[in-house]
């Protein structure tokens, strides 16, 4: 998915993730199947510990207190499903070691890997992991989306996996808000040079793992990927990826009881730019970050910074300077 054979961009939302107090980093890596953690230091970040990711491509993580989760997408489990999550504890200055919970997820993937699970997470309270899972692949049969729910045990050991229906096709990434309600953003037509818009859809998470839909709302533009929820829990940012056709970052009211309400503007994307993925939010939820990787000839990867008013509306207010350097295929973004 995403674009194509060999892309350089890893397609699942936290693939970078900080601690509360902003001191800590942790981050995937896909080719060596480990995670690396980093502790802020006046002279920069320091790596502080690198452990194997307990499977096969690491691709997102999900961090609460002292737990680090990690999801590897392309784990081939001895029972047939695709995919695994493994447990590290995090200690104070930054040091990983594992936790001994490891967990397969509930479906299989074809052999391409087009049906990977795309994203981890915590519920806010830590009471439960979530993962999405695009479980039929994008061309081939079977369902078009689970959602699995781990519940986990005042150890920090994730139960066994329970797999959940998607209420729309192809659940990509996902945010919970401060009432247990998670926001899933779905692809619904992953073809090559769609123009279907996607869909946006809350659920109610219970402390047991029960998921339950509550609304849906098109997404407002094409592929919708990654999206990050403010720390009050009233609005929903999403990224349409576009991955050629437009890619406006379109947001969302979110009322007590999970009910979505499309707000506009959007934020349109720069002319000749492949796409948009990751995003992220200040600590205070004041200013979203946006990153906007390169895969060739274009605009070079950079990171848009907008700034959000008090009814969530976004302003342009800077971008990644033209002389930066950001690489090709620039993936993972989070903010302090």
């Amino acid at each position: 998915m995403g674009c194509g054979p060999n892309c350089p961009i890893l397609d699942s939302q936290t693939a970078v993730v900080v601690s509360d107090n902003g001191k800590l980093v942790f981050a995937v890596n896909a080719g060596s199947n480990t995670v690396t953690s980093f502790r802020e230091t006046p002279a920069g970040l320091k790596r502080i510990s690198q452990v194997a990711s307990g499977g096969s491509m690491p691709e997102s993580l999900a961090l609460h207190g002292s737990k680090l989760y990690v999801l590897n997408v392309a784990t081939e489990n001895a029972n047939g499903t695709t995919g695994n999550i493994y447990g590290l504890r995090v200690s104070p200055s930054g040091g990983l070691t594992p936790i001994g919970s490891s967990r397969t997820l509930a479906n299989a993937a074809p052999p391409d890997h087009s049906a990977d699970p795309r994203a981890i997470g915590f519920k806010r309270n830590g009471k439960v992991l979530v993962v999405t899972e695009i479980a039929g692949g994008f061309m081939g049969p079977g369902a078009p989306g689970r959602i699995d729910t781990f519940v986990v045990g005042a150890d920090g050991k994730a139960g066994p996996a329970v797999s959940h229906p998607s209420a729309q096709p192809f659940p990509f990434g996902f945010e919970f808000d401060n009432r247990g309600h998670m926001v899933v953003t779905n692809i619904l037509d992953p073809t090559p040079n769609t123009t279907t818009i996607g869909s946006v859809t809350s659920y109610n998470v219970s402390d047991a793992g029960v998921v339950t839909a509550l609304d849906t709302k098109p997404a407002g533009g094409v592929l919708p990927c990654w999206v990050v929820i403010t720390n009050d829990g009233r609005y929903a940012y999403v990224v349409n990826t576009g991955a050629g056709q437009p890619a406006p970052v379109t947001y969302f009211s979110l009322s007590r009881s999970g009910v979505l309400t499309p707000r506009s503007p959007a934020a349109a994307s720069r002319p000749g730019q492949f796409a948009r993925t990751d995003a992220a939010l200040s600590r205070d939820s004041k200013f979203l970050y946006v990153l906007a990787p390169s895969v060739g000839p274009g605009a070079p990867s950079h990171i848009d910074a907008y700034r959000l008013a008090a009814n969530g509306r976004m302003t342009l207010v800077g971008t990644t300077p033209a002389g930066a350097d950001l690489g090709k295929g620039a993936t993972g973004l989070a903010a302090r």
